[in-house]
């Protein structure tokens, strides 16, 4: 759902001085991990959990990857989604082909917009249909129940991410705020020794392609974009920049980024959870350690302590803050590294502004 709080006009832009608020939902319709994920991990530890003499995996971890990879959701080829591999690897090898922007390029708001999957040649590429369910069920099972939802593993559905796009296309606000549940840019960049895949297993990342292209719809707006989020234990600022010579721009597609997107982080206000694992944990290399320039304060300037995180629009100065906050006294507060936890951008260019 979306509502929205009336100011004064813009008449330079063409905007109106309001914010729209968008609300996310990105648990009802999220896919399980896609394959590739987990998938060389769980491979070990299965290995290992046949072989007597190598270290013995948790039980946990051997029935998530039973589930996983072996016999759980759809039959063959365990509950991770597979789409998004599959397409992958169909991408590398058809340059030219008409539905590539569609199947391929998650920059686009034409991507992933109808239900088509692969046939048994991984090469043709047929529409979703009642007819395929009575003549080829046998040999296209998983991948027609996968295709009746998405043709990508998702995490907002198609239903919502069409409704996003057309709300977000269709903004003529100044500012838009996109409340999410989940964290859009996570640990990105950080990979842990356990896994050869960088997602932390909650974080978007892990859903890379929806990622992508959620980032991408919500740079599309005419207005500015904050996206506000939390479920990380601690809070922080980040900044996601157009261009290709980011060190994120790999991984988000960032040199076809129309504009800036922040991220303003909270981390909950109570010692258990902003406090989860310990405040002690080192930010030098670990999943807290910002590797890839999204912090403009600094690549350790997040806060451990319990604390919220405010946006505040000076409409006459054109000027918007976002802050993260001390819980007891409501003051800036500061990072573990002594950053003053305070970030500007200019409402009219959405460009960061000094401090």
């Amino acid at each position: 759902s979306s509502s929205s709080s009336s100011s004064s006009s813009s008449s330079s832009s063409g905007l109106v001085d309001e914010i729209q608020l968008v609300l996310l939902d990105e648990r009802y319709f999220r896919e399980t991990l896609t394959c590739s994920v987990r998938q060389d991990w769980c491979a070990a530890v299965l290995q290992n959990a046949s072989d007597p003499a190598a270290p013995q995996p948790s039980v946990g971890d051997v029935a998530f990857c039973s589930d996983y990879l072996l016999d759980g959701g759809l039959g063959v080829g365990g509950s991770c989604c597979s789409k998004d591999d599959e397409w992958g690897a169909w991408c590398g090898k058809n340059r030219q082909h008409p539905l590539r922007h569609e199947l391929c390029n998650p920059t686009q708001d034409t991507f992933g917009q109808h239900l088509l999957l692969l046939d048994t040649d991984n090469a043709t590429v047929l529409p979703l249909s009642g007819t395929l369910w009575t003549t080829r069920q046998q040999q296209l099972s998983r991948r027609l129940l996968e295709a009746t939802s998405s043709p990508i593993c998702e995490v907002l559905g198609l239903q919502q991410r069409r409704w996003l796009q057309q709300t977000m296309r269709g903004s003529r606000a100044a500012l838009n705020v996109i409340a999410s549940g989940s964290v859009l840019a996570g640990s990105v960049g950080w990979l842990e020794g356990q896994y050869s895949n960088r997602c932390s297993g909650d974080d978007l990342g892990c859903w890379q392609r929806a990622q992508v292209n959620l980032l991408h719809t919500i740079a599309n707006a005419s207005g500015c974009s904050v996206v506000i989020t939390g479920d990380f234990h601690y809070s922080d600022l980040k900044a996601i920049q157009p261009g290709a010579e980011r060190a994120y721009a790999q991984e988000l597609q960032t040199a076809k980024l129309r504009k800036p997107v922040y991220q303003v982080m909270g981390s909950g206000m109570t010692y258990s959870t902003a406090e989860h694992k310990g405040s002690h944990v080192p930010c030098l290399n670990s999943f807290r350690e910002d590797r890839t320039g999204l912090r403009p304060l600094g690549h350790c300037s997040y806060v451990s302590a319990p604390g919220f995180s405010m946006l505040e629009v000076d409409w006459q100065a054109r000027v918007v803050s976002l802050s993260v906050r001390n819980h007891s006294t409501g003051g800036i507060a500061y990072g573990v590294d002594g950053s003053r936890q305070l970030v500007r951008f200019n409402l009219d260019t959405c460009q960061l502004m000094g401090s």
